[in-house]
């Protein structure tokens, strides 16, 4: 696939945005089958730079991704979703602390 366009995979996970040879590159929109979200920018089919995490709560984080692993978050409060790290993304529930 080149260009633009949405796959959606059996188990609910789905992919909206722009490819390159057949891998996600550009900006996209990635949601996992328990509704949480990533939308920002893709390289080679991971995700890379800056992006926004979205909870199927609507809890939203900005993050900085290299090469599909997050390395931090860029908002306040670096642990403020809890829950547990899944890919070096936080997943479970959570909800925000003041520690």
């Amino acid at each position: 696939m080149h260009g633009s366009g949405m796959y959606k995979w059996k188990d609910g996970r789905k992919y909206d945005g722009e490819y390159y040879m057949d891998k996600k590159h550009g900006y996209g929109k990635y949601q996992w089958a328990d509704g949480r979200m990533y939308m920002g920018p893709w390289v080679n089919g991971k995700q890379h730079g800056e992006g926004e995490y979205i909870m199927p709560d609507g809890t939203k984080k900005i993050g900085s991704w290299v090469e599909g692993k997050r390395v931090e978050w860029l908002d306040k409060g670096d642990d403020e979703l809890g829950g547990n790290l899944q890919g070096n993304i936080k997943e479970g529930t959570g909800s925000p602390t003041d520690d």
